[in-house]
């Protein structure tokens, strides 16, 4: 059989077909009301509107003369947006929680009170010896749960949700602002005419953040398992 001639080849026609292009080649705006798109699978979720198809909606976009560039940077940006304010805002305000116990509101003198008139209601026989040690237990307790609490927001913060290969980085990153944070609120502390400045509070502070990322690991460890998917033996 004779090979089909150059006209043939559009399918009878008499006009050759155009060359396929890849699914991701970028097109170019050749005139004032033709755009040629520029879409994958990222920029078709990235347009996705429960308010019409995705058509309408690129309709609409060419009708504005919108690049589509700009309206991709700017979904990245919202997202990298709403992404900070997930990760970072709780570690904000829990950094404004610890300074906030740090104040006179907190002092040993205003705490002993009620630590003391809740013992004493539990444990009628509880000598004042006994009551000012675990007074100080308590109080040792607080700066571990808050740190500890603080560690796991920083982890959390630093790994961004990642369930990749574990990464010394993020427990060491953790660790160092626990450590600035724990050592300028003590400054802080020194500054407050009912609270002194202590570096066995550091000390203890940075052993619940520790603590911390090693409950970290072991929760990231865990998501990974969870995560991947288990092949059945027959």
């Amino acid at each position: 059989m004779n090979p089909p001639r150059k006209g043939e080849e559009g399918g009878g026609t008499g006009v050759a077909a155009p060359p396929k292009l890849p699914p991701d080649t970028e097109r170019v705006c050749t005139g004032s009301t033709e755009y040629r798109d520029r879409f994958n699978y990222k920029s078709d979720a990235l347009f996705a509107s429960p308010f019409g198809s995705r058509r309408s909606i690129l309709s609409l976009l060419n009708r504005l003369r919108i690049p589509y560039t700009l309206l991709e940077r700017a979904a990245i940006m919202s997202k990298t947006s709403r992404d900070f304010i997930k990760l970072w805002l709780p570690v904000i305000v829990w950094l404004c929680f610890i300074s906030f116990m740090s104040t006179g509101t907190f002092s040993a003198e205003n705490t002993f009170s009620v630590v003391r008139a809740v013992l004493e209601s539990l444990f009628p026989r509880l000598g004042p010896d006994h009551v000012a040690a675990l007074h100080v237990i308590i109080r040792k307790a607080a700066h571990v749960f808050e740190y500890f609490t603080l560690g796991l927001l920083l982890l959390r913060a630093f790994r961004a949700g990642s369930l990749g290969a574990w990464k010394w980085r993020w427990p060491f990153l953790a660790t160092i602002c626990l450590i600035l944070w724990s050592l300028g609120d003590e400054f802080h502390q020194s500054f407050v005419p009912t609270r002194t400045a202590s570096m066995t509070d550091v000390v203890i502070d940075t052993a619940g953040g520790v603590l911390a990322q090693f409950a970290g690991a072991f929760w990231h460890r865990y998501l990974r398992r969870r995560s991947t998917p288990r092949l059945c033996s027959l």
